[in-house]
């Protein structure tokens, strides 16, 4: 497992987590700066300088869902100039999502829900460029033998 470290604050890393049926954990945020505010996303947060990407996705994840990452368990899938998304997994505890309650401020929670959307609904649920980045992500899942690709998650038509 190589440690990435961020080069700059404006990398962001998602975590694409995976339940047994193939679908994804994506997050709504509760307000969103830019676009619509019914998208959904995978949990991620921008990169701190210094700080690694098993760090950033063990406090994301932890923070937006709940979970807790496995320690060592993220591994690089697609970097797409300052996005870039690895697989989590598998989780440790119990796999109970729990949106947090409140903002760090105290207002309103970051984000209001959750589902879990197959490759063919990414359409219904994310802007197109995060359902394009999730779909390219998701093609470069390591299959069950070899750690080659599996191709088994196809862009939805």
């Amino acid at each position: 497992m190589h440690d990435e470290r961020a080069e700059t604050a404006t990398s962001r890393c998602q975590g694409l987590l995976l339940s047994a049926r193939g679908a994804i954990l994506l997050v709504r945020r509760t307000h969103r700066r830019d676009g619509d505010p019914r998208w959904y996303e995978a949990p991620g947060s921008p990169v701190r300088a210094g700080e690694s990407v098993q760090q950033v996705l063990a406090r994301v994840v932890r923070e937006q869902t709940g979970l807790r990452v496995a320690k060592g368990k993220v591994g690089a899938l697609l970097v797409d100039g300052p996005s870039h998304v690895y697989l989590v997994g598998p989780l440790r505890g119990a796999s109970v999502i729990r949106l947090p309650r409140r903002s760090s401020s105290g207002g309103p929670p970051p984000f209001d829900h959750y589902v879990w959307a197959l490759p063919a609904e990414l359409n219904t649920y994310c802007a197109l460029d995060t359902a394009q980045l999730l779909w390219a992500a998701l093609r470069a899942v390591p299959g069950p033998t070899r750690g080659r690709a599996s191709g088994r998650y196809g862009r939805a038509a």
